[in-house]
C-alpha cells in the first residue's frame, strides 16, 4: 500500500510574499513622507532661528545698546515678524503665522518647560551679550494621519540658535589711523634739578599700576621715594616717563614718552617743587625781603600744581617772607598794614592776607582757567612801608620800597589729557604727596645749620586718561590727529604714497589684511611688506598736508562709491548737502561714519624713529566731525550735538573727532578665541555657537 503524496510545487509563493509586503512598504513610504515633511519643517525652522540670531547680533550698538532693537531685529528675520516688518516668512512650507513662535533670550520654548542647560537665561541681549533664539512650530498635521486619530498632528517642532560675540583677530579695510593703548605699561617718576636738567641723585621711582578708578588708570608708589633735598637749586620738577614697553622707561627708548612742563626745555617737570633755606637769618639792615616757603594749595582745583579740570577752578597761594630788622612784628599785622604782598598770576592780582599765628601770607580764590595747555608762573609783588630798603626810606606815600617781585616762586600746570599732542600727554592727575601726612608737596626746605634734616619722602600718584576707552553717551568727542606733525597716521598700504595716498586710504580703507601681533618683532617697513598677509606690524607715516583728511572723509561719507576726487561729491556743480549727518549716539549699522582703526602700543607716536609697531588690536570709531583748511566739508564741520564740546580747545586742521564704539560684524574668518569685551573698544564678530 502506497503512502500519501507530498506536494512539492512552490509556484506562486513570490506573489503571495509581494502581496503581503505591499502594506508594509506602503506604510514605510507613508512614514518616510511624513518624517520627510517633518524634517523639511524642522530644517526651515532652524534656518529661521539661525537668521534671527545672526540678524539680532548685527543690531548691537555700544555704548547705546538697545534691547528692543536687538529683539525686534531678531523677530523680523525669524519669520514671525514684529509690528514693523517680517522677513523669511515660512510660506514655502505652508506654516501659518499662528503656528509659528519665537522666544528671544528665554529659557524655554513656547508653551514648554524644563529645557535643560539654559541656566544663563532669562537675561536681556544687552546684558548677557548674546542673542538666543528658540523657534517653535506647533500642530503640524501628519500628511496621511495614520499615527493616530484623524486630526493627529506633531504638537511641537523646535529649533534653537545662539550667537555669541568674539573679538576680532584679523581685519582689513582699516582706516590709516593708529590709536595707542590708553595706559602705559610702565610709569616712572623722576625728580630733576630744573636749573641743570639733571636728575636729583636717587630721586627716581617706578610706579605700581593700581587699575582703573574715576575713569583714570591709576599708578602709585607704595614705598616712599626718599632723597636729600639739594641745596644747589631752588627749583625741582617731577618728570614722568610713560612707556609702552615692558623693558625700558628711558626717555630715548622706543615706545617711551617723557613729559615736562616745557617740551623745549627737557627736565622741567610737570609738577613744580620750590626748595628754600632759612638762611641768612637775620637779614642785613636795609636788605630787601626774601621769600622762604611759598606753596600752592588745592582750593577747588583738587591740586594746586597740576589739574585737568575742564572749567575754571581756584587755588590758594601761601608764602612765608623774611623781612629786614626794621620791620617789627607789629608792622606785619593786618591792622597796621606796613607790609603788603600781592599774587600776580595769569594777568590778575590777588591781595595776600597775613596770619600772625602761622606767620603766613595767603591769597585765596586765585582762578586757574581751563583751555590753555601748559605751565603758568606765580609771582609775588612786595611792598614795605616802614624802615629802609636799599638806602631808601620806606613810607606810605611816595614810597620807593615797593613793587619788588619774587619771580617764578611757584608754578601750576593745566593739561588736556584727551589732546594727543598735549604737553602733558594723557596725564590727567599728578599728585606729589608727603608720605607721612599725604598732603600735597609744592615746596621743601633745604638743609642748614638750623635745619639739619632735609630728607624728602614722597608718594607720587598719577592718573592716565587715555583716548582708548569706550565712549559713554555723554562723553565729549575724542580728537585723532591725522595730518601735520606728530600725527597718528599710518602707512598701512604700501601701494599708496604721498598725500593722495593718505586721501585714498581714508576714503577706501587699507587694502592689506592685518592680524594681532603674537610676539613678532617689528623692524623696517620692507620686512613687514615682504611677509605673507595678514601682517602683524604696521608702518608709521609722517608729514602730510592737513587737507588730505577732509578730502578723504568727504569721499567716504558723502560719495557713493567713494572713488575719484571731491568732484564726485557735487550735484550740478555745487557741493552736495550733508547726506550722512552725525547721528551719535543713535547710529545704525552701515552708517559710513563708522570706521575701524588700528590699536597700537602706548608710545607709538613719540617720534623715536621706529619704522613699524605691533598691531595689538582693532577698534571702531564713530566720526562726528573733521577739520580742514578751506576744503568744503558739509558733513565735517564741528556742529550739531558735539559743538559745545569744542568751546575750550578746538581741534586744529587735519583732525578727526568722534567717539570710540564697539561694533559687531559677520565672521569672515577673523574671530579670535576671546569673548568680546564690552568695557573697551573692540571690533567684534558674531559667531553661531548653537
Amino acid at each position: 500500500m502506497r503512502g500519501p503524496s507530498v506536494i512539492r510545487d512552490d509556484q506562486g509563493v513570490a506573489t503571495i510574499m509581494v502581496a503581503l509586503s505591499i502594506p508594509v512598504i506602503l506604510l514605510f513610504c507613508v512614514l518616510a513622507i511624513d518624517v520627510g515633511n517633518w524634517f523639511v519643517h524642522k530644517r526651515h525652522l532652524q534656518n529661521q532661528a539661525d537668521a534671527a540670531a545672526l540678524a539680532g547680533a548685527g543690531a548691537y550698538t555700544f555704548p547705546a545698546c538697545d534691547d528692543n532693537l536687538v529683539i525686534n531685529t531678531a523677530l523680523r528675520y525669524s519669520g514671525k515678524g514684529d509690528a514693523v516688518a517680517t522677513y523669511n516668512p515660512p510660506t514655502d512650507v505652508d506654516t501659518p503665522q499662528n503656528r509659528l513662535y519665537a522666544e528671544i533670550n528665554k529659557p524655554d520654548y513656547f508653551d514648554q518647560s524644563g529645557n535643560p542647560g539654559e541656566s544663563d537665561l532669562p537675561d536681556t541681549p544687552c546684558n548677557s551679550k548674546f542673542i538666543d533664539v528658540k523657534m517653535t512650530e506647533t500642530d503640524l498635521p501628519w500628511i496621511f494621519r495614520v499615527f493616530g486619530p484623524i486630526d493627529s498632528r506633531v504638537e511641537y517642532i523646535n529649533a534653537q540658535a545662539r550667537v555669541k560675540l568674539f573679538q576680532t583677530n584679523e581685519a582689513d579695510k582699516l582706516l590709516p589711523v593708529g590709536v595707542q593703548e590708553a595706559a602705559p605699561r610702565k610709569v616712572r617718576a623722576f625728580v630733576v634739578d630744573e636749573a641743570t636738567g639733571t636728575q636729583v641723585p636717587g630721586a627716581s621711582v617706578l610706579l605700581d599700576q593700581k587699575g582703573p578708578s574715576g575713569g583714570l588708570q591709576q599708578f602709585r608708589n607704595d614705598t616712599a621715594l626718599t632723597f636729600t633735598v639739594p641745596a644747589s637749586t631752588s627749583r625741582l620738577g617731577v618728570r614722568l616717563a610713560l612707556s609702552g614697553s615692558e623693558t625700558s622707561t628711558a626717555c630715548d627708548a622706543p615706545l617711551v614718552s617723557c613729559y615736562d612742563s616745557d617740551p623745549a626745555v627737557p627736565a622741567k617737570g610737570l609738577s613744580f617743587i620750590r626748595t628754600w633755606s632759612d638762611q641768612p637769618d637775620p637779614l642785613a639792615d636795609g636788605a630787601a625781603p626774601l621769600a622762604r616757603s611759598v606753596f600752592v594749595s588745592p582750593g577747588t582745583c583738587g591740586n594746586g600744581s597740576f589739574n585737568s579740570k575742564t572749567t575754571t577752578c581756584t587755588i590758594e597761594v601761601s608764602a612765608k617772607v623774611k623781612w629786614n630788622p626794621s620791620v617789627t612784628a607789629a608792622d606785619l599785622l593786618p591792622e597796621t598794614s606796613k607790609t603788603k604782598l600781592t599774587v600776580k598770576f595769569d594777568g590778575g592780582s590777588y591781595a595776600m592776607t597775613y596770619a600772625p599765628a602761622t606767620s603766613t601770607w595767603t591769597a585765596t580764590g586765585v582762578p586757574v582757567p581751563a583751555g590753555t595747555i601748559g605751565p603758568r608762573s606765580v609771582d609775588i609783588d612786595w611792598e614795605q612801608q616802614v624802615g629802609t630798603v636799599g638806602g631808601n626810606t620806606c613810607k606810605v606815600s611816595g614810597n620807593k620800597c615797593k613793587k619788588g617781585t619774587f619771580s617764578n616762586v611757584q608754578r601750576t600746570f593745566w593739561n588736556d589729557p584727551l589732546d594727543q599732542a598735549s604737553g602733558g600727554g594723557p596725564v590727567a592727575k599728578l599728585d606729589v604727596l608727603d608720605a607721612a601726612t599725604t598732603q600735597q608737596v609744592s615746596d621743601l626746605q633745604q638743609c642748614s645749620t638750623t635745619q639739619p634734616t632735609c630728607t624728602a619722602n614722597l608718594i607720587i600718584e598719577v592718573g592716565i586718561k587715555g583716548t582708548l576707552a569706550l565712549s559713554s553717551v555723554t562723553d565729549p568727542p575724542v580728537s585723532l590727529r591725522v595730518d601735520g606733525n606728530q600725527t597718528q597716521s599710518l602707512q598701512c598700504d604700501p601701494d599708496e604714497g604721498g598725500s593722495s595716498g593718505l586721501e585714498n586710504m581714508l576714503a577706501l580703507g587699507c587694502e592689506p589684511r592685518y592680524r594681532i601681533n603674537t610676539g613678532e618683532t617689528c623692524g623696517a617697513k620692507n620686512l613687514v611688506w615682504a611677509g605673507l598677509q595678514p601682517w602683524p606690524c604696521v608702518a608709521i607715516r609722517t608729514g602730510d598736508p592737513p587737507n588730505a583728511t577732509p578730502r578723504g572723509l568727504n569721499r567716504r561719507i558723502l560719495c557713493n562709491p567713494a572713488l575719484g576726487d571731491a568732484a564726485n561729491c557735487k550735484t550740478n556743480g555745487s557741493a552736495i548737502s550733508c547726506t550722512n549727518p552725525n547721528k551719535w549716539p543713535f547710529y545704525v549699522k552701515g552708517d559710513p561714519r563708522i570706521v575701524d582703526v588700528f590699536l597700537t602700543p602706548f608710545g607709538t607716536f613719540t617720534d623715536t624713529g621706529s619704522e613699524t609697531v605691533p598691531v595689538i588690536g582693532f577698534g571702531s570709531f564713530y566720526v562726528t566731525g573733521y577739520t580742514s583748511q578751506g576744503v568744503d566739508t558739509p558733513c565735517g564741520d564741528v556742529t550739531g550735538p558735539d559743538a559745545d564740546d569744542y568751546s575750550i580747545n578746538p581741534p586744529p586742521a587735519g583732525n578727526i573727532s568722534g567717539h570710540f564704539i564697539t561694533t559687531v560684524g559677520p565672521n569672515t574668518g577673523g574671530a579670535g578665541p576671546e569673548a568680546c569685551d564690552f568695557t573697551t573698544i573692540n571690533k567684534c564678530v558674531a559667531v553661531l555657537v548653537k
